[in-house]
Parts: structure tokens; sequence; C-alpha cells
């Protein structure tokens, strides 16, 4: 509608919250969302938000997988001195920083670096 024009307030409050999204594609592309519409007698609106949030889905479990085989496979951790359970060290925290420490002051290094 043009800005000019006497818009109920209803109408103005859903045009705030629903705005229009338009997009180019392809004449065969807008063909395929048509007929995909159609044959599940759903909007395109409805469409792309079912996509969305399966893409949402699908990244954020893939996002997981791979944060949990990186934490596995290279996180750093020791047994507790006390109760004997595991804890993981924090990149940058006291326990790595004591880390560092022992391992410069008890001249860890390279094997290279020692035997040459």
């Amino acid at each position: 509608m043009a800005k000019g024009k006497n818009r109920p307030p209803s109408r103005i409050r859903y045009e705030q919250t629903h705005p229009v999204i338009a997009i180019r594609v392809d004449t065969e592309t807008a063909e395929r969302l048509k007929d995909l519409a159609r044959e599940y007698g759903k909007s395109l609106a409805t469409l792309i938000k079912e996509n969305l949030d399966m893409q949402e889905g699908e990244y954020t479990e893939a996002w997981s997988k791979g944060y949990d085989e990186g934490q596995r496979d290279h996180q750093i951790w020791y047994w507790c001195a006390v109760c004997g359970k595991r804890m993981n060290m924090t990149p940058n925290g006291n326990d790595h920083k004591a880390l560092i420490d022992y391992m410069k002051e008890h001249r860890w290094g390279h094997q290279a670096c020692h035997s040459g």
C-alpha cells in the first residue's frame, strides 16, 4: 500500500511485524517453489520458515558434533589430586598458565632443541 493512503492501525501493526522480503530467482526456481507450495498446500512464507527451521537445526547439530569431536580429540585435561575426577584445562586459565610455567621451569621443549 502507498504510504499516503489512510490505513487502519491493525494494518500498520501487521506491516510492522510482517515485513516484505523480495527476492529474484530464475523462472525455473520460481516454478519449483510455486509447485512445491501448491503440492503441499502451503504458502511460500511457510515453506521458507520451515526450511529456515530445518537449516538452523542442521547447523546447530553439525556445530555441536564438531565441537564435541574437537573437545574429545584436543582438550587438555588432568586428574584431580583430591577426588580423582577428570578436570578439563581452560585455555589461558590459571591451570593452563601453571602448566606453561611448570614446563618452562623444567625445561620442556622440542626434541630437536634439546639434541642440538
